[in-house]
């Protein structure tokens, strides 16, 4: 009986992530040619087995950078590719432009961000329409080259238009850093208590982490 207690214990959790099903569309765009329109804009649907990969016609072009997020069973809610966000009718969100705003971003506004590893979103606890984005903006410096410097909060609103959704914040300061100090990589992880997320973000080069609850 311990022991199938004890399996019973390990099998829940894995259970319950089964059916949080918010990662299972990725929206991608392979960059392929010298030329900015040439982009093979495609999706990789994790609903079936084995995944399915299609053709998506859609105007937001993806580089370095891209995060999506689905419902609980698995529909394509929105994405962005580090700039604008698109709803699931791959139509740029109201108030949905000029995300991680600075030079870099004016620079890749057609190709997308460049950064990776700096976009999470994640589902606000206890409200199913709310979203939080949490982004990492790159700036250049004369020394160091690019360099992750920002990180920020945006708040989409999918209740808005119909469910066609809204950027209802934008661009919100979390914490920014001097030239002297630089971000890693943005990442999060579920809280113990199975409902909140802790927000990591490291700083680059040294053995010490920043993080959000």
């Amino acid at each position: 009986m311990k022991h199938y207690t004890f399996f019973l214990i390990i099998c829940l959790p894995l259970s319950i992530l089964h059916t949080q099903n918010h990662d299972f569309n990725w929206q991608y765009g392979d960059y392929y040619s010298l030329d900015p329109s040439n982009y093979n804009h495609f999706a990789i649907d994790f609903n079936g087995e084995p995944p399915a990969v299609y053709p998506v016609d859609r105007e937001l072009n993806m580089g370095a950078t891209m995060a999506s997020i689905c419902d609980s069973t698995g529909n394509l809610l929105f994405y962005t590719n580090g700039i604008q966000i698109a709803n699931f009718e791959h139509q740029i969100m109201e108030n949905g432009d000029s995300l991680n705003p600075g030079s870099i971003a004016n620079a890749n506004y057609t190709q997308g961000y460049t950064l990776v590893q700096s976009e999470v979103i994640l589902p606000m606890p206890g409200n199913s329409n709310l979203y939080y984005l949490f982004h990492l903006r790159i700036d250049h410096n004369n020394i160091v080259g690019l360099y992750r410097n920002t990180l920020f909060y945006s708040k989409v609103d999918m209740n808005a238009n119909n469910g066609r959704g809204k950027m209802a914040e934008k661009n919100q300061v979390m914490l920014d850093v001097t030239d002297e100090r630089r971000f890693g990589i943005l990442t999060a992880v579920k809280h113990a208590n199975g409902r909140d997320w802790w927000i990591w973000v490291t700083e680059h080069g040294l053995n010490n982490y920043f993080y959000f609850w």
